[in-house]
């Protein structure tokens, strides 16, 4: 039963991660071919950023106070009918406000899978692995499709596959006594949350525009779909192996990578050598990914809320960076974006340093007791 469990939420995740990175991957030719221009595109990834902030903690908090199940199906059954919309836009501002929705729903479901998972096995790797598989499968869409508004059906299809499979899902809920803000939780994962939000906003300058980034530099849809889908597949064989290394070190790794893979960016001559430099960005993203979810997680029993915060960073990051990327793009070139990143990522490692030594200055750094309080949700 256990591991029929296991199955059911690793396969809700492969089909909502596959949903949503099929449309990511799309949004900005589609945008494009409506005729938006770069600061556009930026902003319509804002919009959807920022509808992933408020929508991540919420439902970290409501998963935490409330109904953990009921939250989880609600957020599938309206992403079925949501991301289909996008391929009824006629313009870029209906694309935007559709971008806007689908971002609601898309803060959801992650944190009630993370906290679920956490909470059933003590480890994330594994779960999160089949996200980053659903992000390869959903990336090599374009590669594939007749036509973009075919990837945004597909889209549909897949959230509704995922709401069946939740339906026989048993999500226990619990009821914590958790005020809608705490500082508390925020200062215990302080410094993930602010080295992440600076890596993930210049990341996020860079994917905004990254689809034109390649075709700039020879890509055609085919290979743009095979560059994402590298990515995350690499992904995939990386995450299960690392969750069992300590978190902090983790962090730390994957926020060198991360300025390891944008400097092999910024010197790519053509297409072929972005590729290559996708197996460094897996390993860089499963490092501080796997790293961030573990640290805040395993610092208290407000998981869902704690994760959930984790996600409004990502949300915040998700907002700002685009902006930023669109413009940088329209006045300097795409390239001029990658650089931006290169030194935010740099900014973020030094954060991150900074904040774990004033930690372990005030006190000595113990291991984090995980609590033993084990929800079966």
């Amino acid at each position: 039963m256990a591991s029929l469990a296991v199955i059911k939420e690793s396969a809700v995740l492969l089909l909502s991660d596959c949903a949503v990175s099929a449309s990511l991957v799309v949004v900005p030719l589609f945008a494009k071919s409506l005729g938006a221009s770069n600061f556009e595109i930026g902003l319509i990834s804002a919009v959807y950023g920022f509808s992933l902030l408020v929508s991540s903690y919420i439902s970290g908090w409501f998963s935490d106070v409330f109904s953990r199940g009921k939250l989880l199906k609600a957020s599938l059954a309206i992403a079925a009918v949501v991301f289909p919309l996008h391929a009824l836009s006629p313009t870029p501002l209906h694309l935007l406000a559709v971008r806007g929705l689908s971002g609601i729903c898309a803060g959801i479901y992650p944190t009630v899978l993370a906290v679920q998972g956490y909470e059933k096995r003590g480890r994330l790797g594994s779960l999160v692995s089949f996200g980053a598989l659903g992000w390869g499968v959903g990336s090599l869409f374009i590669s594939f499709a007749y036509n973009y508004k075919d990837v945004f059906l597909s889209s549909g299809f897949l959230f509704a596959a995922g709401f069946l499979i939740s339906l026989k899902m048993d999500v226990k809920d619990v009821k914590l006594n958790v005020p809608f803000f705490s500082w508390n939780i925020v200062r215990r994962g302080l410094p993930v949350y602010a080295s992440f939000l600076i890596r993930h906003m210049s990341a996020n300058a860079v994917w905004a525009v990254f689809p034109l980034f390649l075709e700039d530099i020879g890509a055609n849809s085919f290979w743009i779909g095979v560059i994402y889908a590298t990515n995350t597949f690499a992904q995939f064989f990386i995450m299960p192996f690392i969750d069992r290394f300590n978190s902090g070190r983790l962090v730390a790794s994957g926020l060198l990578f991360s300025l390891l893979t944008f400097v092999a960016y910024f010197a790519s001559g053509n297409y072929v050598h972005v590729l290559l430099a996708q197996l460094l960005l897996a390993l860089s993203w499963s490092l501080l990914y796997v790293g961030s979810l573990t640290y805040v997680a395993e610092r208290g029993n407000e998981r869902g809320t704690a994760v959930g915060f984790l996600g409004t960073v990502r949300g915040v990051a998700s907002t700002v960076g685009p902006v930023i990327g669109g413009a940088v793009s329209q006045a300097y070139g795409y390239r001029s974006t990658v650089m931006f990143a290169v030194v935010g990522c740099a900014a973020a490692l030094a954060l991150f340093l900074t904040l774990i030594l004033r930690e372990r200055r005030r006190r000595p750094l113990a291991s984090p007791t995980v609590s033993t309080c084990q929800v079966n949700p």
